[in-house]
């Protein structure tokens, strides 16, 4: 194979010859088989593939830097390891290039390929000499490397000049042209007024210190696919279904990709509330049930089989069972031509722009570690209608001192109706709202977007919304950090929010960590992160109008960590929402502390049905908390069960209740301070009717104990006690003995020592027993009364002053029993007399 000669450094003829060399050994490749060993193919074909990284310090930096590398990674480490040396065989040094080649990081010393042993040579004469800064070094070696891409100067770019856009743009054209590959933007800072169409195939690539500059708005990229014309289907299918057939033929081979597009608006009543996404946001109208599928199998020219069953019901074959004005004639399919395995990487961008790169109809087309600032508003990275299209470790800055029209001027990173597209790693700097997830007006809905591993600061509005028109967002392991008004808001349907760490610094009324949002929100799951800095935690928001009232919620929180804020947990409906099911509120596990503000709580259930409050930890570090669990509203059914309140004094105050209720609430053990309260002045817990406050288990719970007593009960009629023989055994008479001391108790007057100080002379009389007397009555016959039954005495330790304190107390019922025994004897001796 004869190829053309190169020197050093390339000129454009040089550079000429490069690209020929590449198609000569394309046109060899299919016969190297045939006519290299297998040790030179190994040779001509891997020692070519190398895909350049940014340095690590040391060897043992590849694992932690790279966890996923691919085959053809090529990373220089900048220093020895630790332990250098271990033996003479140890290649762990400063300047050593490392390659992946697909199982193991593997030493690049000697490789059969002209332009790479020079650029190692070169690499290494330059460590040996001592070069004060390797970092330099190594990006003037990476930009000679990158010449065996296509350099954008090859085409004419240049830092001098006004506008590079056409320069880019060929360059784009010319790789994608040759079936794809890498264009490079070397060091400098290029000026560019157009924006790049980026195409199927290319990897627009370059560092940190490669900028387009550009400054008359717009986006700097756009990916756009192409998507077919509509085709009805034919026969009706649902969640789970493989099978599609159309009206018409469809054209579609194996592999192909296709986006079913239901009639129904997920906005409308036909979707029922088992499915429905919630409403129309900010003017719009419409956005349908709808998913992207991987032809599987063509069955015949109108039917295919896809690889997955469809996600959302009831895709139709027309609109005959819709209410909706909305509604759309049939469920369709369309080929989808997708720009795909596009990337943009390394690069920086800079200037006043509308955004970095618009994806439109993309399929794997991706953005990773793009360094971006942004002068005034706009977007960053934009996924609409696209399928499995994600960013990985890019920055967006925005310039702090600009203050947006609006809150959605400021959106850094978006998915728009798309699937599996999303965010990892990412950053944004003082967005509005940082990272949105919303829909297309009548275009499909987002589903299952994502936020993970990622990073905000200082959002003026929130560091990331989901609209309605969303399902099964995922957002997990960010840090939201100085959120200057909001946290998360979540009007999306079965999403997870976990493991986040949301930091405020807005403490206003509204302020909150996490609201779930409007009344579609449901079954989302709010669990392990740290909520700081709000006024509120985590909260529900009803919508304006009934449509967007929450009825079921399903909301699941657990884990989380809440601290510095005035209500951990609040759920209040609208007041002209009149919940009658259970809203399937679950707050357990969590832990809050360090109350702030006036009246604070823990949780607070305003109107809310079935929610359940359980295994919390309420710990009030600043003594403003005034309730740990708060009540109030028309809300039933609740269940607060085996939390722990620490320098809480009340646990659960219930008020401004408007209609009987029904509280199930139960502790793991007992405390000093009243367990239920009334906050009102002057309303006693008696003026408001329960509809039952049962315990959980048989026979296991009290009401009330020594140290903390009920001051009055008012009933309508008596106690009433079980006296079932079957749970009874050593059934016998009273003995005379029990009898005879009884009969030495004395019935006296007496006046409360509590009412004295308050009343004075004034004090009520009060006839009774006293429990000291009984159990000395009892001693004198031998017995103790403790035996018995008749008395209790309760040791126990204050909380709040460390007194230990004690009480005597008597069983009436059994006090009256005995009486009634003794007086049964006399009246016998007497009749026998």
């Amino acid at each position: 194979m004869q190829l053309n000669r190169t020197g050093t450094p390339l000129t454009r003829e040089e550079r000429i010859n490069v690209d020929e060399n590449w198609q000569i050994i394309e046109q060899e490749y299919n016969n190297v088989v045939d006519t290299v060993s297998n040790k030179a193919y190994e040779q001509v074909v891997d020692s070519a593939k190398l895909t350049w990284q940014a340095p690590v310090d040391t060897y043992e930096d590849l694992a932690t830097t790279y966890p996923n590398p691919e085959e053809g990674w090529t990373v220089m480490a900048m220093q020895d390891s630790a332990d250098y040396p271990i033996d003479e065989n140890d290649k762990r040094k400063a300047g050593t290039v490392w390659r992946y080649s697909g199982t193991d990081w593997e030493p690049i010393q000697r490789i059969d390929a002209g332009p790479v042993n020079e650029v190692d040579t070169r690499l290494n004469q330059k460590i040996d000499e001592g070069f004060d800064s390797v970092n330099q070094e190594l990006e003037k070696t990476m930009n000679y490397m990158a010449q065996l891409a296509v350099n954008i100067k090859t085409f004419g770019a240049d830092e001098n000049i006004s506008d590079n856009s056409t320069y880019i743009q060929n360059a784009i054209d010319y790789v994608f042209s040759r079936g794809g590959g890498i264009v490079w933007i070397p060091t400098g800072v290029f000026k560019v007024t157009n924006q790049s169409n980026l195409k199927s195939g290319v990897e627009v690539s370059g560092s940190v210190s490669s900028v387009l500059q550009k400054n008359n708005g717009g986006y700097v990229f756009q990916a756009i696919g192409e998507i077919g014309e509509e085709l009805s289907l034919s026969e009706d299918i649902t969640s789970g279904d493989t099978t599609i057939n159309t009206v018409s033929s469809h054209g579609l081979t194996s592999g192909d990709i296709v986006l079913i597009k239901s009639q129904r608006s997920a906005f409308s009543d036909d979707a029922s509330d088992l499915w429905r996404l919630g409403g129309p946001t900010g003017g719009t109208n419409a956005a349908y049930f709808g998913e992207f599928l991987l032809v599987n199998k063509v069955n015949s020219g109108t039917s295919f089989n896809s690889a997955a069953g469809v996600i959302y019901p009831d895709y139709f074959k027309d609109n005959t069972r819709e209410t909706d004005i909305n509604a759309r004639e049939s469920s369709t399919i369309q080929k989808l031509t997708p720009i795909k395995d596009a990337k943009l990487k390394g690069f920086s961008v800079r200037g006043d722009i509308a955004g970095v790169v618009n994806v439109r109809y993309g399929y794997n087309t991706n953005t990773e570690n793009l360094d971006c600032y942004v002068e005034g508003e706009g977007s960053g990275i934009v996924f609409r209608e696209s399928f499995n299209c994600h960013d990985y470790n890019s920055k967006l800055r925005y310039n702090p001192d600009f203050v947006p029209s609006d809150h959605y001027k400021r959106n850094a990173f978006k998915v728009i109706s798309g699937q599996n597209c999303g965010f990892k790693g990412t950053h944004g700097e003082y967005g509005t709202q940082t990272f949105d997830f919303t829909f297309l007006d009548y275009s499909i809905v987002t589903t299952f977007p994502y936020f993970k591993d990622g990073y905000t600061s200082f959002s003026d509005m929130n560091p990331g919304t989901t609209h309605g028109g969303v399902y099964g967002a995922v957002i997990t392991d960010n840090q939201f950090l100085n959120c200057r008004r909001y946290g998360l808001s979540v009007r999306a349907r079965n999403s997870i929010v976990s493991d986040n760490t949301i930091q405020g610094s807005a403490t206003d009324t509204y302020a909150y960590g996490v609201a779930i949002y409007e009344g579609w929100a449901r079954d989302n799951i709010v669990s392990n992160n740290q909520i700081s800095g709000f006024n509120k935690g985590v909260t529900h928001i009803d919508g304006t109008d009934s449509t967007k009232f929450f009825s079921w919620m399903g909301t699941r929180m657990h884990g989380n960590v809440i601290r510095d804020v005035n209500r951990a947990f609040l759920f209040e409906l609208n007041n002209e929402n009149r919940i009658t099911v259970d809203t399937g509120i679950s707050i357990s596990d969590n832990s809050v502390m360090n109350f702030i503000g006036e009246f604070a709580k823990g949780v607070t259930l305003s109107g809310i049905n079935g929610a359940t409050v359980s295994y919390n930890s309420f710990k009030d570090e600043s003594g403003v908390a005034n309730a740990g669990v708060y009540l109030e509203g028309t809300g039933t059914n609740n269940s607060i069960i085996n939390n722990d309140f620490i320098g809480i004094s009340t646990h659960l105050r219930v008020a401004n209740l408007e209609e009987n209720i029904s509280i199930r609430f139960e502790s793991a053990k007992p405390y000093t301070s009243s367990n239920i309260k009334m906050p009102n002045s002057g309303v006693s817990l008696s003026e408001f009717v329960y509809g039952g406050i049962n315990p959980r288990v048989d026979n296991s719970f009290a009401l009330g104990w020594s140290g903390g007593r009920w001051s009055s009960v008012f009933a309508a009629s008596g106690t009433i006690n079980t006296s079932d023989e079957r749970v009874k055994q050593q059934i016998d008479d009273i003995p005379d003995s029990w009898l005879d001391a009884w009969s030495n108790v004395q019935y006296k007057r007496y006046k409360f020592n509590d009412a004295v100080e308050e009343k004075g002379d004034d004090a009520r009389w009060h006839i009774g027993m006293i429990a000291q007397q009984i159990d000395e009555a009892f001693k004198e016959q031998g017995l103790d009364a403790f035996d018995i039954g008749l008395l209790c005495y309760d040791k126990w330790l204050d909380e709040e002053t460390g007194e230990e304190k004690d009480l005597w107390s008597i069983r009436p019922d059994e006090c009256q029993f005995m009486e009634m025994a003794l007086l049964r004897r006399k009246i016998e001796e007497l009749e026998t007399v």
